[in-house]
């Protein structure tokens, strides 16, 4: 399957060797970093040295100390750009290698999903969240906002008939722009965490902690500050005071700054908690800014992120500055010249305010643009086996060569869905000849469809509809559910569903299982004409093939069809392909005796 992909794997060619030249990078770098250390430690201990010898060279082995340290500070910053960048190449290379193990159908290494409530109208029938699921298939998204939209999208399925052509048309987009799609990706990989983290990023936005700060008299004092510490200084230079007076006068600054203490102090704890990610989110907003921004869909997310990137690099800068408090030494000398804490607090009070509001859009057009890069890196890994749906009339679905979207990597014989005018197909077939798949085959494209993603058919038409299923009926011993009450509960859901006024389609796999023969096909046959009734489309898997009769009692509203079975060569033969009619082979009998249960 790689040889299918080849631009991908030359793309992941190209991060091995960028993974390679960085660790040599990050190699040196870090014994440049040791050695220059050292030498900066040894003329420093050298030039406080007291011996004769010493004495003439005091000044240049200090220079050179001093020197050799600022050149350590300048090394130190290049080890944490490169740290930076192998790690942000090191996530980019991750997720090639998750793209090119998907293309092989693995994947193991996207998201699962968390499945919503048993009571769902087709979540767990359909295997839409779960290890195998189409969620796992689907998933590009890392971020909690971002998890939030794609579950949102499968759980309901928004898109209208109408708006999937907008879909449709932002996901071609994104799916040409391999590159910065998957750098997109990646670079929302590094941000990936607690759904608490964003919550508390969306409270900083809206907290009040500082705002006195920004006082005209807070400012002006400030700026007195340092004034009065800049003519000390200049009095000491001149001789106008000792250099003990003038430490002495220099209390006089941190004396100030300390009244200010749990203001700052309170201010520093709300940005250091929101920005400790500021940096990712930074590089995420500079990858989606080379995502294309043509189209409804790709131009509102875009707008909402505008001066996003600009307004958090701001705020990583002034959480970078506001950390030298954290070194005793430094946020000494700075807060005795220009009220440092005072001043960095005043900056984030003025970020917040400037930028606070905007905050939740941030967050909402991150998740946006993951979930439009997730539909397109599900269509640009299997782009010969999927085509974009059409929309037509309220109620209606049609499809030519419908397969299961998670088999794509399996060999799987394609199947229509033709409807002919009737309300209900009724599907026969004998067990493990394809029944059951070619519920989900349906279901998964009709969900496919209506969350703008492309499907796995030849050509597949849908109208404005509800997909409801009720496949994995199960029994309840904690509330007291007996499984046939528990197919009831789902029936009448579907029932309820029905009444609402829209269109709904329903895949529905052997009714009133949980019931005699006599009294499920009186049921059976209720129920289906019920639905006829309602208007539902409707799919039944049964092997009560007398439910089939009902295409006599109702010719424009009931069509049957079946999965065939063979027996030949004391072997059971599948063909999985299905036609019109009913099944008249089964083949339970025939396999308790093959597998000697029975004589």
């Amino acid at each position: 399957m790689i040889e299918s992909h080849p631009t991908l794997a030359l793309f992941l060619h190209e991060q091995e060797e960028v993974m390679n030249l960085l660790n040599k990078r990050l190699r040196r770098a870090s014994a440049a970093r040791l050695l220059v250390f050292l030498l900066s430690a040894t003329l420093f201990i050298f030039g406080f040295r007291e011996a004769a010898f010493y004495e003439r060279f005091t000044g240049w082995l200090m220079a050179g100390a001093t020197l050799s340290f600022v050149f350590f500070l300048i090394l130190v910053k290049r080890y944490a750009a490169l740290k930076l960048a192998h790690s942000r190449a090191d996530a980019l290379h991750s997720t090639v290698s998750a793209e090119l193990r998907a293309a092989e159908g693995d994947y193991s290494g996207f998201d699962p999903g968390d499945a919503p409530s048993a009571t769902h109208p087709y979540a767990a029938d359909l295997d839409v969240f779960g290890d195998h699921s189409l969620h796992r298939c689907v998933s590009r998204c890392h971020t909690p906002p971002g998890k939030k939209a794609l579950f949102e999208q499968l759980a309901t399925a928004p898109v209208a008939p109408d708006r999937m052509v907008l879909w449709h048309t932002a996901v071609k987009r994104l799916a040409n722009e391999r590159r910065s799609r998957l750098s997109f990706i990646a670079a929302c990989s590094l941000l990936k965490g607690a759904p608490a983290q964003w919550e508390q990023f969306e409270r900083f936005g809206n907290t009040t902690t500082g705002n006195q700060l920004l006082s005209s008299k807070v400012r002006a004092l400030v700026f007195a500050v340092m004034a009065y510490s800049t003519g000390v200084v200049v009095m000491a230079i001149l001789g106008v005071v000792t250099l003990n007076f003038a430490a002495l006068l220099m209390m006089l600054p941190l004396l100030i700054a300390g009244l200010f203490l749990s203001q700052t102090s309170a201010v520093y704890r709300d940005m250091s908690q929101a920005a400790s990610f500021m940096q990712a989110l930074s590089h995420a907003l500079e990858q989606a800014a080379r995502l294309p921004v043509e189209g409804e869909l790709l131009h509102e997310p875009h707008q909402q992120l505008n001066n996003a990137q600009e307004a958090a690099a701001d705020l990583s800068r002034i959480s970078a500055q506001f950390d030298q408090r954290n070194n005793m030494f430094m946020a000494l000398i700075a807060n005795g010249f220009t009220l440092a804490d005072v001043r960095h607090a005043r900056r984030v009070v003025k970020w917040r305010l400037a930028h606070g509001s905007a905050i939740r859009e941030w967050v909402n057009a991150i998740g946006r643009l993951e979930l439009l890069c997730s539909l397109a890196s599900f269509y640009d890994l299997n782009r010969g086996q999927l085509t974009f749906p059409e929309p037509c009339e309220a109620g209606a679905v049609s499809g030519k060569g419908l397969r299961h979207p998670l088999m794509l990597h399996q060999h799987m014989v394609a199947n229509d869905l033709v409807f002919n005018g009737a309300g209900v197909m009724l599907i026969t077939g004998a067990n493990m000849a394809g029944k059951s798949t070619y519920l989900r085959t349906i279901g998964l494209n009709v969900l496919l469809a209506r969350i703008g993603a492309p499907v796995a058919a030849e050509h597949m038409a849908l109208g404005n509809l509800r997909l409801f299923t009720s496949m994995r009926t199960t029994d309840s011993i904690e509330t007291g559910t007996s499984y046939f009450m528990a197919e009831l509960k789902r029936l009448s859901e579907l029932v309820i569903m029905a009444s609402e006024g829209e269109p709904v389609l329903a895949l529905l796999d052997e009714i009133l299982k949980g019931t005699n023969s006599a009294d499920k096909e009186a049921g059976s046959r209720a129920f289906v004409t019920k639905l006829l009734r309602l208007g539902v489309r409707t799919v039944v898997a049964t092997h009560d093939v007398s439910l089939c009769t009902l295409e006599e009692v109702f010719p424009d509203g009931v069509v049957n069809r079946f999965f065939a079975a063979e027996v030949a060569e004391n072997d059971l033969r599948f063909d999985y392909a299905l036609r019109d009619g009913v099944c008249d082979t089964m083949n339970a009998t025939w396999l308790m005796k093959h597998m000697k249960i029975v004589d």
